[in-house]
């Protein structure tokens, strides 16, 4: 927990010293990375006006907190991943449901990888956000 502790410090460096205060903020991650994107979005000192989840899943520690607040999610994985199944990110989707999360899937084609089809469903999410479409 400490790790995870040191992580969310050095995003909220990185955050406050980058993103100026009133730009709406997104978190992004791709495999591994998702689970650090979740926890800065949720846990930060700045809340996320959104995640992108590429090829990962959510982190349990946050589905398994009642007091957790999530922002808007899309979950994305490739057709073909192996790493980040079908059936993970139908859970996930489930388990943000469940907590009344405005959250959607999207497969796109590919495998375990951030590809130009995940980029442009991001970039339609980002984009939505900014017109309080969800």
């Amino acid at each position: 927990e400490l790790m995870i502790a040191d992580n969310i410090a050095y995003a909220d460096r990185v955050i406050e010293a980058t993103v100026p205060a009133g730009v709406p903020l997104v978190m992004a991650g791709f495999s591994q990375g998702v689970a650090m994107a979740f926890r800065a979005a949720v846990r930060g000192a700045r809340h996320a006006n959104g995640v992108v989840a590429v090829g990962g899943d959510v982190p349990p520690e946050l589905l398994a907190d009642a007091g957790a607040v999530f922002p808007p999610v899309l979950l994305l994985r490739g057709r073909q991943d192996d790493w980040y199944t079908a059936s993970k990110l139908e859970a996930d989707l489930a388990a943000l449901e469940t907590r009344g999360v405005p959250a959607r899937a999207t497969t796109c084609e590919g495998g375990h990888e951030w590809n130009d089809a995940v980029s442009l469903a991001a970039a339609a999410f980002i984009t939505g956000l900014g017109t309080g479409a969800r």
